[in-house]
């Protein structure tokens, strides 16, 4: 079993890791999305150490997401060690967003985050993704952020 350790933070967009960003900015351009600097309103980055136990334990992981705001979009991105960064984008009209503590799920994994759902930007059908969030006063203050920016891109 895992057992995850989660911090969030606020930030602008630059002071995510280097591969984050410009795997963004590919994101960005690949899709069309405009010019993600004049867009962004709020910049969160969530760091995760995860630590494995029982027989097959390995040590730890750690992975790290940035995820941004923008009055249409939300998009995040993700990478751990070793791994080339993997960017979604979603247009916030199109997904829910639920705390995944408020899951059944939770009850089996207990784990601090969102759960994502609907249509993201690079694919026609629906679709769910867990993103980690700190339980920290910074994921507080993304979910927040998030809600109050799907409720007024839905107006």
């Amino acid at each position: 079993m895992n057992v995850y350790t989660r911090s969030t933070r606020e930030c602008e967009l630059g002071d995510l890791r280097p591969e984050l960003v410009t795997a963004i900015r590919k994101h960005f351009e690949k899709l069309n999305l405009g010019d993600i600097e004049s867009t962004i309103q709020s910049c969160f980055e969530t760091a995760t150490t995860s630590k494995k136990s029982g027989l097959f334990a390995n040590g730890n992981k750690t992975s790290v997401t940035g995820m941004l705001i923008t009055s249409q979009l939300l998009v995040w991105a993700s990478e751990s060690k070793n791994e080339k960064p993997v960017v979604i984008s979603a247009h916030l009209r199109n997904i829910d967003v639920h705390d995944f503590e408020n899951t059944a799920m939770f009850q089996v994994n207990p784990e601090n985050g969102i759960n994502i759902s609907g249509r993201y930007t690079d694919v026609t059908k629906q679709g769910q993704s867990f993103v980690g969030v700190g339980a920290d006063s910074a994921g507080e203050k993304f979910r927040q952020v998030l809600q109050h920016a799907i409720q007024k891109a839905q107006i």
